[in-house]
């Protein structure tokens, strides 16, 4: 049996803090962790004609130019770093600095302007599906045919209960996409659909990861604590 692969996602939880979202490299690196993942966006592009929610994704932006910085030190602690992108100027930055994992947001998975530039064999995509039919997954992997493709079964709940996971999906996915490996981007607060999920042949694992579920912001509170995360 192929050991899974374990993805510590930080989200917004680093708080804005190049310290904290250092000490979260740490953390997943002591957890036993495969990678850590960040997210890369800009509040004023996601959303140019609303300022109140741009105001709350400015709050949890990941400042672009700590990139090189916490590569470096992702390097030195020995796991991989990778971000989810959601535009075509921090994409092409992360390129050019020689990332060859990346992370498709499931908010993303119709932004083909983004799939032109990781559709290179080099690359290993997880392509989260939380937010998709299966024929928005089927042009999704038709742009995307020349990387190595991770399919992210995903419910685009935070948290999610056990009864909406429908793991039934991975057969759907196995039946319809024969070149692909299968991921589970995991939202509940339990082990049982990720353990159950191994024997369907899933190999990789997203889970978000908090130092502490009571810290203001809105990823905190439904993620896993290093102990959580480790067992």
């Amino acid at each position: 049996m192929i050991k899974p692969f374990i993805i510590a996602e930080v989200g917004s939880n680093f708080d804005q803090s190049l310290v904290k979202a250092k000490k979260y490299i740490d953390v997943a690196k002591i957890c036993k962790a495969d990678a850590v993942k960040f997210q890369l966006f800009s509040g004023k592009n996601l959303y140019p004609d609303n300022y109140e929610i741009q105001k709350i994704f400015n709050s949890i932006e990941l400042n672009i130019d700590w990139v090189d910085e916490l590569l470096k030190y992702a390097n030195n602690k020995k796991i991989i770093l990778f971000f989810s992108c959601f535009d075509e100027f921090r994409l092409k930055n992360i390129i050019k600095k020689k990332f060859l994992f990346h992370k498709i947001a499931s908010s993303e998975v119709g932004n083909f302007n983004l799939f032109k530039y990781l559709n290179k064999k080099e690359f290993k995509i997880f392509l989260s599906t939380g937010m998709s039919d299966l024929d928005d997954i089927k042009k999704a992997c038709k742009k995307l045919n020349n990387c190595k493709l991770v399919l992210m079964q995903c419910t685009s709940l935070y948290p999610t209960s056990e009864k909406d996971i429908n793991l039934n999906v991975i057969s759907t996915f196995k039946k319809n996409f024969k070149r692909v490996e299968l991921g589970f981007s995991d939202h509940t607060t339990s082990d049982i659909a990720a353990i159950v999920s191994v024997g369907m042949g899933v190999r990789y694992f997203e889970k978000h990861i908090t130092l502490n579920k009571k810290s203001k912001g809105p990823d905190h509170f439904y993620a896993y604590e290093p102990k959580e995360f480790k067992r």
